[in-house]
């Protein structure tokens, strides 16, 4: 079941400060989903407006009816519910606000806010500027981002048109990122995939339509380690089968890390007869610095089949190597390693804390509490371990570079054994640990998952000083019911209990049995749980993507000590193979597993 309801007042509430309620609405989905790509989609088609407040809705019932069904598609078991509002400002309204809040539960738990702001000026009716921004908004708790889009919708300012698109993605999850794009990104930039950017249109505002036509773009972008801006102008003329094309544009890319910029500068213009060009001219600069300062280009001069082309690559200035200050990494991830913040006691993912431990106010500093099932994981954030370090942030580190855990030992009364461990992972920035060419760093993922501690699993097997334990035991209360006057039907009835005193202790096969009809079993977090059961045959995971050491010519994996692992060891992993054989060199690369044989 899907209802939405909306209702506009004729006379709109006064809310204070020139501002007015002109409507109010709610939408509630039974058994329905929100699809987040359609709904990204609707920001720019404006399908969005027809879930707020539609407009003509006898008209527009088929496209309305298609839009939700796509929109909100069924799924069992999951429920929406949000209330929407119209707010107005002004008399007549110069500035309209169609906003609504709709929270999905309880699989995936969401927080959609979608909206569209109208703005008609000097009034709606005849209005010189129109804007129209549709805008929509997701926290998503089970994935672990927050995004946001909006994008430009039949506007214009007088007879300029305008056009284009934002969007922001932040997320926490297993992949934690960042990226904002008003209008899109620098031409060389990849997003990461896993932020789900939808094709995004260039900031544009038509500043002569029809022929001739002269069109204004522009872009501005901000990740975790650039950023990026660019513009264009764009011209276009045409008498019969006459016409002049030309353009000028720029695109600048800014790193912070070691801080550099690109500028790319591209201009031209050719007059064509049909698709001949029977003049024309270009350039194409680029410069990058500092330290030193590179130009190159190219310039192109046609008329008709004559051709000419001229290239040019200058260095100047001096070249210098920043010098970033020497750092020891060793203290600090010893000092790290004695915080008593990293050691931690985990619940294994098949055990539930049922209980609270209270803190001790004697514990020491140096001592934590552990749950008897309990795992100690240690953990550290200054470097990734098992990898030979390049660079310190931005410094240079001196003294040791390559860190690891080997093994975490049990002292006891009986001796000291070793613990059987895991691995633990955190997420690291490359580009802060090793050196990367400029491209790769536009390639590479903003954070990647390193080995950053261990975990010693054995730690469930402790055995504790003194443990309580209690059989199950139920209070038996007999109750039975007595007429009073014999078998008068409108005689008083008492109902009394008889208490006895033994206590009932189940068999534990029948306390079992018992346990599987409880309220607890038939919780939602008990099935939550059970549905993500490896025995059930509707639960699938997906692991990371690993990475390995292939050859280059078949793509067949390197024999070596190196099995597989994430993109950042795979890489340590080839410079070993090189250094292990240098007749190597050249002839290994690293892929995702999946695309080796």
């Amino acid at each position: 079941l899907l209802i939405i309801i909306t209702t506009t007042f004729p006379s709109p509430i006064p809310l204070g400060y020139n501002f007015y309620l002109a409507g109010v609405g709610g939408l509630i989905g039974l058994h329905r989903t929100t699809n987040v790509d359609k709904l990204r989609e609707g920001v720019v088609t404006n399908a969005i407006d027809n879930i707020l407040f539609p407009v003509d809705v006898i008209n527009n019932i088929s496209r309305i009816i298609s839009d939700l069904r796509e929109i909100f598609p069924p799924k069992r078991d999951q429920f929406l519910i949000g209330p929407m509002a119209m707010i107005t400002w002004s008399t007549p309204a110069l500035l309209t606000v169609e906003l609504g809040l709709i929270i999905e539960f309880d699989d995936p738990v969401r927080i959609i806010i979608l909206g569209v702001i109208k703005a008609g000026i000097p009034n709606p009716e005849d209005a010189l500027i129109k804007i129209q921004v549709n805008f929509l908004g997701v926290i998503d708790f089970d994935q672990g981002m927050i995004s946001f889009d909006a994008a430009l919708f039949d506007s214009r300012i007088v007879s300029f048109t305008l056009e284009g698109s934002m969007a922001l993605r932040l997320s926490w999850g297993q992949n934690p990122d960042f990226a904002l794009s008003v209008g899109g990104f620098h031409p060389a930039y990849t997003p990461a995939r896993h932020l789900k950017f939808f094709e995004m249109k260039r900031l544009t505002i038509s500043l002569m339509g029809g022929n001739p036509r002269l069109t204004l773009t522009s872009y501005f972008a901000l990740t975790t380690n650039s950023v990026q801006f660019g513009a264009a102008l764009d011209f276009y003329f045409k008498i019969s089968k006459f016409k002049v094309v030309g353009g000028f544009g720029f695109d600048v890319l800014f790193m912070f890390n070691p801080f550099r910029f690109i500028a790319e500068v591209r201009a031209g213009l050719a007059v064509k007869w049909g698709s001949t060009t029977l003049f024309g001219i270009s350039l194409k600069f680029t410069l990058q610095g500092p330290s030193p300062w590179i130009a190159s280009g190219t310039a192109t001069f046609k008329i008709w089949f004559i051709k000419y082309k001229a290239r040019f690559n200058k260095t100047f200035g001096e070249e210098k190597r920043i010098i970033l200050p020497d750092i020891n990494v060793l203290p600090l991830v010893i000092e790290a390693l004695e915080d008593n913040s990293n050691w931690k006691s985990e619940i294994p993912s098949n055990r539930f804390d049922l209980v609270i431990l209270r803190k001790d106010e004697e514990l020491g500093e140096d001592e934590i509490i552990m749950q008897t099932f309990g795992i100690l994981t240690i953990n550290q954030k200054i470097v990734p371990l098992g990898i030979n370090i390049e660079r310190f942030g931005n410094s240079i580190p001196i003294g040791e570079t390559l860190f690891d855990i080997n093994d975490v030992k049990l002292v006891n009364s009986a001796g000291e054994s070793a613990m059987p461990t895991n691995l633990v992972r955190d997420d690291f920035v490359p580009a802060a640990y090793k050196d990367m060419a400029d491209a790769d760093k536009l390639t590479a993922p903003s954070f990647e998952k390193m080995r950053s501690g261990i975990k010693a699993s054995g730690t469930d097997g402790l055995e504790t000083e003194w443990g309580i334990n209690r059989d199950v035991e139920y209070e038996v209360i007999i109750s039975d019911v007595k007429k009073q006057n014999g078998n008068d039907a409108d005689s008083d009835l008492t109902s009394f209990g008889i208490h006895q005193n033994d206590l009932y202790t189940p068999s534990p096969d029948l306390f079992t049995h018992f346990a599987k009809g409880g309220a607890v079993r038939n919780s939602a977090l008990s099935k939550r749980i059970r549905a993500k059961s490896f025995r059930n045959a509707n639960y699938a995971s997906v692991k990371p993507e690993e990475f390995v050491v292939v050859t280059n010519d078949d793509l067949r994996i390197y024999n070596g000590p190196f099995v597989n692992g994430t993109k950042a060891e795979a890489n340590e992993a080839l410079l070993d193979a090189v250094s292990a054989d240098p007749s190597q060199a050249g002839k290994l690369m690293t892929v995702a597993e999946y695309k080796a044989k």
